[in-house]
Parts: C-alpha cells; sequence; structure tokens
C-alpha cells in the first residue's frame, strides 16, 4: 500500500504539482528511502538544496545500493558547484563595479577641486 502512495506522489511530482505532492508526501507514514528521495525531489523544485540535498543523503543511507539516487545526488552537487562558481563571479563583479565607483567619485573630486582653482585663479 506505501508503494502506491509512493507511486502516485512520483506522477502528481512528474505532473509539476508539487503543492498536491508534498501534501499526499506528507499523509505517508512509513518513512523509507523512497519518501526521503521524493522529498528530496520536492525541496529541490522549491529550490531549498540543502534540504534537499539532506534528505536524498538519508535515502541513499537506507537504500545504497539505488542509483537513481547517487545519480541526484551527484547532479545536486553538480548544481551546488556551478551556484558557487556564478556567486563567486558575481561577487568578483560587484568588487570591481566598487572600485569603478570609488575611482569615478575620486576623478569627479579631482574635476571639482580643478574647475574651482580655475575659477578662483580667473577671479583674483
Amino acid at each position: 500500500m506505501n508503494v502506491e502512495k509512493l507511486q502516485k506522489v512520483r506522477s502528481v511530482l512528474q505532473a509539476g504539482d508539487t503543492g498536491r505532492a508534498e501534501k499526499l508526501l506528507e499523509g505517508i507514514e512509513e518513512r523509507d528511502a523512497e519518501w526521503f528521495y521524493l522529498r528530496a525531489l520536492i525541496y529541490r523544485k522549491k529550490t531549498w538544496f540543502s534540504e534537499s540535498r539532506k534528505c536524498i543523503k538519508t535515502a541513499i543511507k537506507l537504500n545504497p545500493k539505488n542509483e537513481e539516487y547517487k545519480s541526484f545526488l551527484n547532479e545536486l552537487e553538480q548544481l551546488a558547484k556551478e551556484s558557487r562558481k556564478k556567486m563567486r563571479a558575481e561577487q568578483k563583479q560587484k568588487e570591481k563595479n566598487s572600485q569603478k565607483m570609488r575611482e569615478a567619485e575620486n576623478s569627479d573630486v579631482t574635476l571639482c577641486q580643478a574647475v574651482c582653482e580655475g575659477i578662483c585663479y580667473f577671479a583674483d
């Protein structure tokens, strides 16, 4: 009976109804490897990657031979790696932009000083 419920959750999830799949999953009391795998899929769809990773690791502990679970964990780890790389690139770009802003501010001050000095010079 649990297998049928889990299959239902999987099909609802594949149809794209994450909210309904989550409600169905919560109604299943026995939490086996498949339950944790499905929970990991739901978390991933919600972009809750840390929670998804915890659940898939639990699924793998409960069923270490399941290749689908291992593949999903590898996918999550690849996403995390790409995300970290993107965040580092964004941080570098922010730092460059900040440096450019500081340089522009300094150049504006220098320009203002030159204009003021020029006005003062001609006023004498």
